[in-house]
């Protein structure tokens, strides 16, 4: 791998960045932690700051927030980061106010019992000191549950958006394993973020000579049979069968 002078401590030990989406002069100081380009400035802080950690859980060195390699995905996995690390900031405070609500309860439930007669009234005040709290801790965990949900859903499209991305900037498409190298995830995962957009039509299949299955991003959008042409012409019903099987794909 080679190294140029860091223009911060001026060791060399300065890597430019390899990443797809990263421009001339994008790199980090392998000594000091330098890190200059675009593609390292953070969607959240907006700081240029390197990556701690790698794939999945790749974040933020200045402020914690999730991101993904050389900012690629452009505004739509910029736009999702954001949801996503409010999500995730969300779950965390309602995991804190279960835990403080579920430990107010049980400790109401103690002291009650500590406190007050074995009588009936004495159960029924327990029951409503504990009670309270212990349905606040319940909702608070239903909470941190949906915003863990939302914050998952929102870090998929944001790594579904960087694969639309690396796959349009490689000619002749992207496999799975190259996906999985550029992102630095597992290939499991590069392969299920290709197939999420084949569904969706954001990608197309090709089959090598080499007999490599590679995901393209297409310089126009696939339509469905009945759908309106880039132009606003839709198909014209006297077309042949070939004419329109041509139109659509």
């Amino acid at each position: 791998m080679a190294t140029s002078t860091c223009p911060a401590c001026g060791a060399n030990a300065f890597v430019a960045a390899a990443s797809a989406g990263a421009s001339e002069g994008d790199g980090q100081c392998s000594r000091c932690g330098y890190t200059s380009g675009e593609s390292s400035r953070c969607p959240h802080c907006d700081a240029v700051a390197r990556l701690e950690g790698a794939g999945l859980t790749a974040v933020c060195a200045m402020c914690g927030g999730p991101r993904v390699p050389a900012n690629l995905g452009g505004d739509v996995a910029r736009s999702a980061l954001r949801e996503q690390k409010k999500a995730l900031a969300n779950a965390r405070a309602a995991s804190i106010a279960t835990v403080l609500q579920g430990g107010f309860s049980t400790l109401a439930t103690l002291l009650g019992l500590a406190l007050l007669p074995a009588s009936l009234a004495g159960k029924l005040v327990v029951f409503a000191l504990a009670i309270v709290p212990l349905v606040l801790a319940m909702r608070s965990r239903g909470r941190a549950r949906a915003a863990r949900e939302s914050a998952a859903r929102a870090g998929e499209r944001a790594w579904q958006a960087a694969a639309e991305e690396a796959a349009a900037r490689r000619e002749g498409g992207v496999t799975a394993a190259e996906l999985a190298k550029t992102l630095g995830v597992e290939a499991e995962h590069a392969d299920k973020l290709l197939t999420a957009l084949t569904v969706s039509d954001r990608t197309r299949i090709d089959v090598g000579d080499d007999a490599q299955v590679r995901y393209s991003v297409g310089p126009e959008r696939l339509l469905r049979v009945g759908e309106a042409s880039p132009a606003g012409d839709e198909l014209d019903d006297e077309a042949t069968p070939a004419e329109h099987e041509g139109r659509v794909r």
